[in-house]
């Protein structure tokens, strides 16, 4: 019987069939939604999604992982970077990353590129 292959714990990331039979996790791009404002207030990241008028304030560390997100850094990538720059562990920088990504998509300030 084959082996299964998981898909990492990120929102949406999905498999994918290459043309020559390889499997790849394909990993969802974001963007900020057209409708959001933002201002930096020293190094916090205040947004504002005009439509629905939900604001979002984001400290030093979510700022980080917002700007590398938004730069199209994996999961992986994120985690290795904010390592070296702030004194925690992977498992919590995941579990705040996983939790950053699901409530700025449930607020529509965070969009899936197409």
């Amino acid at each position: 019987m084959a082996e299964q292959t998981q898909v990492p714990p990120i929102q949406n990331a999905r498999l994918a069939n290459e043309p020559d039979g390889a499997i790849i996790v394909v990993m969802p791009r974001y963007r900020l939604s057209e409708s959001v404002m933002t201002r930096e207030l020293g190094a916090d990241l205040v947004m504002l999604e005009l439509g629905n008028g939900v604001y979002y304030a984001l400290n030093t560390t979510g700022r980080s992982m917002l700007e590398l997100l938004l730069n199209g850094a994996d999961d992986d990538a994120i985690v290795r970077t904010m390592l070296e720059r702030f004194d925690t562990d992977a498992p919590e920088i995941r579990e705040d990353l996983h939790k950053l990504v699901a409530e700025l998509l449930e607020k529509r300030i965070l969009i899936e590129s197409d």
